[in-house]
């Protein structure tokens, strides 16, 4: 569900937080490496931080035009992960000790490849990594779509989107107006791209899903998927 904040906003913010001021082609050393999460600065968790508040004003948005519409699962990112990792988390001070204690969040290191597969000592940040392929599209693009619907800025989603589209041939964004480039939506899955404009056409096709589907939003009568 793009809504509940996950992989869409936690990758994107850390891959932020650590590659902002690379030049792109400088390998790293291996060893020097830090972890995704264990070592997950100050940065990082407030990009993150971020681009959850730019969640929580679209689900603010939707609820105050549909009042009926109950959204159970969008809940602010850190009460998420401590409710997915219960038990598993040693500090809950912040944001970012809640990352950096998560033992279900240990030991995953950044997706990086070696410069020279004879020499896997020196590396560089992994292009092709699901973090660019699915994110980005499939994430932090569905996220600004849906908040130019409700009428909501998300100027930190779209720096998101200008960063990364850097390390891809895909361009999703312009980088001068903030505005979705003629053409990009049609390989994402922007609800602008099957013709989904209008709040209203957002909830009446969430209505018309399978009610079978294990669903995140509903309608106090009525279980629905935005």
């Amino acid at each position: 569900m793009t809504l509940c904040p996950s992989n869409q906003i936690i990758h994107p913010g850390r891959v932020y937080g650590f590659f902002k001021d690379w030049d792109m082609k400088t390998p790293f050393e291996a060893s020097k490496m830090p972890k995704l999460y264990e070592d997950l600065d100050d940065v990082s968790a407030n990009e993150i931080q971020y681009l959850d508040d730019e969640i929580q004003a679209i689900k603010k948005a939707l609820v105050a035009k549909f009042p009926d519409l109950m959204l159970p699962q969008i809940i602010p990112i850190s009460d998420r992960i401590c409710s997915m990792y219960d038990g598993q988390i040693s500090d809950k001070s912040s944001l970012k000790r809640i990352f950096n204690t998560n033992t279900g969040y240990s030991r995953v290191p950044f997706p990086m490849v070696p410069v020279d597969k004879k020499d896997p000592s020196k590396v560089v940040l992994n292009r092709q990594a699901r973090f660019f392929w699915e994110d980005v599209p499939f994430g932090l693009v569905i996220l600004k779509d849906i908040g130019q619907i409700m009428g909501v800025k998300t100027p930190h989603c779209d720096k998101q989107i200008i960063f990364h589209q850097k390390f891809m041939p895909i361009k999703y964004v312009d980088e001068k107006t903030g505005e979705f480039l003629p053409g990009a939506l049609k390989d994402s899955g922007a609800p602008s791209r099957y013709g989904i404009t209008t709040p209203e056409q957002l909830v009446e096709f969430s209505l018309a899903q399978n009610s079978s589907t294990n669903n995140d939003f509903f309608f106090k009568q009525q279980k629905a998927k935005l």
